[in-house]
């Protein structure tokens, strides 16, 4: 074990976290030598028992509502320091990466991300999956708030055909609070 972080020191010297963030309780959830639960919106929700709580150490939990996962991402900056490679990922999804997967690859990338989905136009892809009225409600109220950027908008969820699903990375910590 290395100093007080509980973090596991292994291949190559380097310590690796990666956490999967989680509003709830699955019965899916990793936890194992390289993978961690991280509960967010605790200070709204109660501690659920199912890992590290977003509201301890330096934490903006009480945010949860309005940033979703974001205060776990600020959670994982403020106070996994003492790791050599840090991440996160949704609950629902996983890299499949060992400790020494991980610490290989970023031997000669700077992150690991989640997989790119090209398909159509976010616009589409919205359309398709959600209620569409949602997304051109919020393309008026930026229209109509923020008009220097309405123009960049529209382009850019009518024309960008990447998906990145998950939010999730792993980078070094150094990388990581460059973020």
């Amino acid at each position: 074990m290395d100093r007080e972080t509980n973090c596991l020191v292994g291949s190559d010297d380097k310590s690796v976290m990666v956490y999967n963030i989680t509003h709830k309780n699955f019965p899916y959830l990793i936890k194992d030598e390289i993978h961690n639960v991280l509960q967010v919106g605790a200070a709204i929700n109660g501690d659920l028992g199912i890992g590290i709580c977003d509201n301890t150490g330096d934490n903006i939990s009480v945010k949860n509502k309005i940033f979703l996962d974001t205060p776990g991402i600020y959670w994982i900056w403020k106070n996994s320091k003492y790791y050599d490679y840090i991440g996160n990922q949704a609950y629902r999804r996983d890299f499949g990466l060992t400790k020494s997967e991980i610490i290989e690859i970023l031997k000669s990338s700077d992150v690991i991300a989640s997989s790119c989905f090209v398909q159509n136009s976010l616009y589409e892809q919205y359309k398709a999956c959600h209620i569409i009225k949602d997304l051109e409600t919020c393309e008026t109220i930026v229209n109509d708030l923020y008009p220097e950027y309405s123009g960049k908008f529209s382009d850019f969820i009518r024309s960008t055909n990447k998906l990145y699903i998950g939010c999730g990375f792993i980078t070094s910590y150094e990388n990581y609070c460059k973020i």
